[in-house]
């Protein structure tokens, strides 16, 4: 998540191949992981992405120092937010 944040649920369960709502609750729970809106499509999924306090647990200052990923051919590609579609990042609905 903390690579290709914001992310949906669905995403990271692509990634692990299991059910994530009770990690993901956990990990809001612990203040590691925030909701940071909604995707502007059907069913309006949550956003997820990391919070300042996941920074300090794992001792780094920003995203960009957390270290490089191993390539996997089996890991889906990076979630991509098309364009078109508006992003609602402040958890309200978006008016059109």
């Amino acid at each position: 998540m903390a690579y290709n944040q914001p992310v949906t649920k669905s995403f990271i369960e692509q990634v692990r191949g299991v059910d994530c709502s009770g990690v993901i609750s956990t990990l809001c729970q612990k203040g590691l992981v925030e909701e940071k809106g909604r995707l502007d499509l059907p069913g309006r999924p949550l956003l997820y992405g990391t919070t300042p306090e996941f920074l300090k647990c794992f001792s780094v200052t920003s995203l960009e120092e957390l270290p490089d990923l191993p390539e996997h051919e089996d890991l889906p590609e990076k979630q991509e937010i098309p364009d078109q579609l508006s992003l609602d990042l402040s958890g309200e609905d978006i008016q059109s």
